[in-house]
């Protein structure tokens, strides 16, 4: 189920859902924890774009038109931050969602993660 924030212009959205857009090819999943977090371990195939260095536009960049842009952290607040900081900055015609719950939620629905 999608959500939306206050900010209209984010949405939010738990782990499952976002897991089924990323197998349609709809949706493209920015990881904004630091590089040691996402070496431990991570959600295959997202990008790493960690909160202290983020870029709204570079992350806009790698999704295609159409894309959702989604963001996770750890448990939520950093990719809230990646969001509101996306929106904030650019004017994009990309959907910009903030997954629910961060790594940790998508750990407790059992889903796939890559653990080094």
């Amino acid at each position: 189920m999608t959500t939306t924030t206050p900010d209209s212009t984010i949405q939010s959205a738990t782990p499952r859902q976002i897991q089924q857009w990323i197998s349609e090819g709809t949706c493209v999943l920015i990881d904004v924890r630091e590089e040691d977090e996402h070496a431990r371990e991570r959600i295959h195939g997202a990008i790493l774009i960690p909160l202290s260095k983020f870029d709204p536009r570079l992350a806009a960049s790698y999704a295609t038109r159409g894309q959702r842009i989604a963001f996770y952290c750890r448990s939520g607040k950093r990719s809230a931050d990646a969001s509101r900081i996306t929106v904030a900055s650019l004017a994009t015609t990309h959907s910009v969602v903030n997954m629910t719950g961060g790594i940790e939620g998508w750990k407790q629905d059992a889903l796939p993660i890559t653990i080094n």
